[in-house]
């Protein structure tokens, strides 16, 4: 059986007075940069709980374009589907379902023959833009 004393120089055998091997300095670097994330993480958890925005579960508010109603523009008819103005709530959903032949725009949203728009509304805002379906020809949804 072979010592490590046998097998070292003698200037470089262990002996008591020698002093403590140092810890190896990446692994703590490891052990700091995964407590440093881990806070993080955690900080962020703790921030979206308590940030407030938080989404009430809000009303639906559909607007239907029926079929025939680029028609009825083109003969001049007022058509009052929406509002010039729009007001909906954080949380609220609007639903526009375009049943007609022809491309209609509702505010911000271009919404194609055939085609449902669907949003809700996740932060106050004014959304303003042209609208087919008003007879003032804009109109501007506000959300708060």
């Amino acid at each position: 059986m072979t010592s490590t004393a046998d097998t070292l120089p003698a200037d470089q055998v262990p002996g008591e007075d020698a002093p403590a091997a140092p810890a190896p300095r990446r692994s703590r670097l490891v052990v700091l940069l995964a407590t440093v994330l881990a806070l993080g993480v955690i900080g962020v958890v703790v921030a979206v709980i308590l940030s407030g925005d938080e989404v009430r579960q809000g009303e639906t508010r559909e607007i239907v374009i029926p079929e025939g109603t680029a028609d009825r523009l083109r003969k001049g008819e007022q058509i009052s589907l929406l509002p010039p103005v729009l007001e909906l709530g954080v949380g609220d959903r609007l639903i526009i379902r375009n049943q007609d032949v022809a491309i209609h725009y509702a505010g911000p949203y271009t919404v194609r023959p055939g085609e449902t728009f669907d949003v809700t509304y996740r932060r106050p805002g004014i959304y303003p833009g042209p609208c087919t379906v008003n007879p003032k020809g804009e109109t501007s949804i506000v959300v708060s």
